[in-house]
């Protein structure tokens, strides 16, 4: 395992929605140069696969050393597996979860990513997701570039309709548990289709009406 050695510096912490419902995260010390890469021609080999549509987040970071890793590194991770955890591996990668749209994570970089959750749970992990500071993409960059996105819709996407906390998501996710249970229960299971839609209701971005509409469709097929 090499040595990461971590400065005083600060980092951002990014998430962009691509197409085909997947997610990249990375991170940089110069967001401008960075997000001008992912949304031109160059960026990380995910982001030339698939266009880069939105920032989603970002998040603010001043790095220091954890064990033998910096703690931007273990971050980036972390955000990386929340999305993971709501849409599924193989829709997020960077930050230790293939580069490109046809890789896996290596061996190593799962069992990094298995101690880094683990990590998480540890009082020091705790320490550094409450460093996070979230930050308006739309303040780090240029108003000239933040136009040109914007008027592209390329700029922040949020939910239209946020689960607000984490009590709101949970009793979404109870629901979602309690409505599969009782499909298998009849001998049926739910396509990937209608799960990536549940997903999206937890996650606050479909009302209960919309997910009903959308699962509706998703099943008759209009």
């Amino acid at each position: 395992m090499g040595l990461s050695v971590a400065k005083d510096e600060l980092y951002y912490i990014y998430v962009l929605r691509v197409e085909e419902d997947g997610w990249y995260v990375g991170s940089t010390q110069n967001f401008e140069r960075r997000m001008r890469s992912h949304f031109g021609k160059g960026g990380a080999v995910a982001t030339k696969e698939r266009r880069a549509l939105a920032i989603e987040e970002v998040f603010e970071l001043r790095d220091y050393q954890i064990r033998t890793d910096c703690a931007h590194e273990r971050a980036e991770v972390l955000v990386a597996q929340r999305y993971a955890k709501l849409y599924g591996m193989n829709s997020v990668r960077g930050a230790k979860h293939g580069k490109g749209w046809d890789d896996q994570p290596s061996p190593g970089n799962l069992r990094d990513i298995d101690r880094y959750n683990r990590f998480a749970t540890l009082a020091e992990g705790e320490r550094l997701l409450a460093a996070l500071r979230s930050v308006d993409p739309a303040t780090l960059l240029p108003k000239r570039l933040n136009g040109a996105l914007s008027s592209a819709g390329l700029l922040v996407v949020k939910p239209r309709h946020p689960a607000t906390d984490d009590q709101a998501r949970a009793a979404r996710q109870k629901a979602i548990d309690s409505a599969r249970a009782s499909v298998e229960l009849e001998g049926f299971i739910l396509s990937s289709e209608v799960e990536a839609i549940s997903r999206r209701y937890i996650v606050g971005e479909l009302t209960g009406d919309e997910h009903i509409a959308a699962i509706r469709a998703a099943v008759l097929g209009g």
